[in-house]
């Protein structure tokens, strides 16, 4: 189905209430880098740019809408079983208010796109099963596990992730997809990436797909 809305448009409200109204299979790719359930809360610098705005990644029971939980119980059971495994409610409102998101990333997602998801180690476990429940198991594509250091170049690193999912096996839409990948490795000078091995390798993937009857 055709987008309608204006290719790159920039809204700045919760991108549900953006999700549910755009039209189903017109979106290529996704990339969503959502609250991390990190328990603490966030504020931009006094004096910078972006100073007054703030949000929190606190999560409890009133943070999520019964319609949400209605939903899931009803028609999503594979939905409802992860949230099921949930360690405490905080977890399980955060995983409810990402649920409803994904199934609707999945709508607008068109059987050929793909969908990437940032997170650190604090929720990607449960993370990787919502995605497994909405998208199915097999569109699983790749995991990218880095890490940075800080401005103060600490010994220590912080470890993120990044998941990618293909809209091209999703059970329902009965697609069959032959896809071919390729890598190209581009090498960073030393004095633009300094690490400890003095290079740093950027593979940069390519991926072809071709519809399969």
């Amino acid at each position: 189905m055709d987008a309608n809305y204006v290719n790159r448009t920039i809204w700045t409200r919760d991108c549900l209430d953006i999700l549910r109204g755009m039209n189903s299979e017109c979106v290529d790719l996704i990339y969503l880098d959502p609250p991390f359930n990190s328990n603490a809360n966030y504020a931009a610098p006094i004096g910078s740019q972006a100073a007054g705005a703030a949000f929190k990644d606190t999560w409890s029971l009133s943070d999520v809408d019964a319609e949400w939980v209605n939903l899931i119980e009803a028609k999503y059971p594979a939905l409802q079983r992860v949230l099921l495994a949930a360690m405490s409610d905080s977890d399980k409102s955060y995983l409810v208010y990402m649920a409803a998101r994904l199934l609707e990333m999945r709508r607008v997602l068109k059987p050929t796109g793909s969908i990437y998801l940032h997170c650190d180690p604090t929720m990607s476990h449960y993370l990787k099963l919502l995605m497994d429940a909405v998208f199915g198991r097999r569109s699983f594509r790749n995991e990218i596990i880095w890490a940075y250091r800080g401005g103060g170049f600490p010994d220590t690193t912080l470890p993120a992730s990044t998941m990618s999912y293909s809209g091209t096996h999703l059970p329902e839409r009965r697609l069959s997809m032959s896809m071919t990948y390729g890598f190209r490795t581009r090498m960073i000078p030393t004095s633009d990436c300094v690490t400890r091995q003095g290079r740093f390798a950027v593979i940069e993937p390519t991926m072809h797909m071709s519809k399969t009857r």
